[in-house]
C-alpha cells in the first residue's frame, strides 16, 4: 500500500473518532452547554481586556461576552466541523489533483482526473453535511437542546471553508512546486 493509502485510513480513523468527539459535545445537556459557551465567551472577552489593556470593569466584561455568547457557539460549530471536513477530505482524497504533479500532461491523462477530485470534494462535503444533520437530529432527544437547519448550515459551511482552504493551499505549493521545476530545467 502507497503512503497516500495510509494516510487516507488515519485520516478517516481520526474522522470517525472526531465524529465521537462532536456527539459527546451535543449529548451535553443545555444547561451544561449553555454554561460552557458563556465560560468561553467570558474568557475570551477577559482575555482580549488584560491583553490589550482595555480597562474595562467585571460588569463590562460579563455584558460583553454576553453579546457574543451566540457568534462564539457558532464559530464553535464551524471550527469543529472544519476540523471534520479537513479528514474526511483527506480521507476522500479530495485534493489529488489539486496539485503536486508536475507534468501537466500525466495529470490529465489519468484515469480519474481532476474531475473525480471534484466529486470526492463533493462527496465529503456531503458526509459532513449528513452528519451535521443526524447530530442536530440527535439533540433533540438530549435535555435542554433543540436541532437546529441553521446549526447544519453552519457545521456544513465550516467544513466547506476547509475543503476549500485546504485546495487552495496546495494549489499555491502546488504552483510553486512547478514554477521550480520550469526554472531548474530552463
Amino acid at each position: 500500500m502507497k503512503i497516500n493509502g495510509y494516510v487516507r485510513i488515519a485520516s478517516a480513523v481520526l474522522a470517525v473518532i472526531w465524529m465521537f468527539r462532536i456527539f459527546s459535545f451535543s449529548d451535553a445537556p443545555g444547561s451544561v452547554s449553555m454554561q460552557t459557551s458563556r465560560s468561553v465567551s467570558y474568557d475570551l472577552v477577559k482575555s482580549v481586556n488584560d491583553i490589550l489593556g482595555l480597562g474595562m470593569d467585571e460588569d463590562r466584561i460579563y455584558g460583553l461576552s454576553r453579546s457574543i455568547e451566540k457568534t462564539v457557539r457558532k464559530l464553535a460549530h464551524m471550527c469543529e466541523f472544519a476540523v471534520l471536513g479537513a479528514l474526511v477530505g483527506c480521507a476522500c482524497d479530495a485534493w489529488r489533483y489539486a496539485g503536486f504533479r508536475t507534468d501537466p500532461v500525466k495529470r490529465e491523462s489519468m484515469r480519474s482526473g481532476p474531475f473525480a477530485a471534484y466529486l470526492r470534494a463533493i462527496a465529503a462535503l456531503l458526509i459532513c453535511l449528513i452528519y451535521g444533520a443526524t447530530d442536530e437530529f440527535h439533540q433533540t432527544f438530549v435535555d435542554g437542546r433543540s436541532g437546529e437547519v441553521r446549526d447544519v448550515l453552519v457545521d456544513t459551511l465550516g467544513a466547506l471553508i476547509a475543503i476549500v482552504l485546504i485546495w487552495i493551499v496546495i494549489r499555491c505549493i502546488s504552483g510553486r512546486l512547478m514554477k521550480k521545476k520550469t526554472e531548474e530545467v530552463t
